[in-house]
């Protein structure tokens, strides 16, 4: 039996019972988690503090204090909005214009469950 369940975020329609196709555990949890982190601060109404803010850390210097500080942020954004996962490790690369972030989750109440998402943004100008 599934723990977790999400809608699937590409709008898919089951073929069968023709209502929209659901994600499970850990896809969900993933699902999740990318969306928070790729998403804006103030992009979503009425929560001014929602998201992982990426876009404003592509003209950051590299070094461990401010990858230390997103992960301390992401932490508390997790906590906040998205309890089921748990950064254990975030490591950044930057390369030109794209900043590769490589995160390691643990699943809140599985710990035995981990994860790896990679992310990468790019600066257009």
């Amino acid at each position: 039996m599934a723990t977790y369940s999400d809608l699937n975020l590409a709008f898919l329609k089951h073929p069968n019972t023709r209502d929209v196709v659901k994600t499970y555990d850990l896809e969900a949890v993933k699902a999740s988690v990318r969306s928070l982190i790729r998403t804006n601060r103030g992009e979503k109404l009425f929560k001014p503090h929602y998201g992982g803010d990426l876009r404003s850390m592509l003209f950051e210097n590299q070094s461990t204090i401010s990858s230390e500080l997103l992960k301390r942020r992401w932490n508390e954004m997790l906590t906040m909005y998205e309890p089921r996962a748990i950064i254990e490790k975030l490591s950044i690369t930057y390369e030109n214009s794209e900043m590769y972030i490589l995160l390691e989750l643990a699943l809140r109440y599985r710990e035995d469950v981990k994860f790896v998402l990679p992310l990468s943004v790019t600066r257009i100008r």
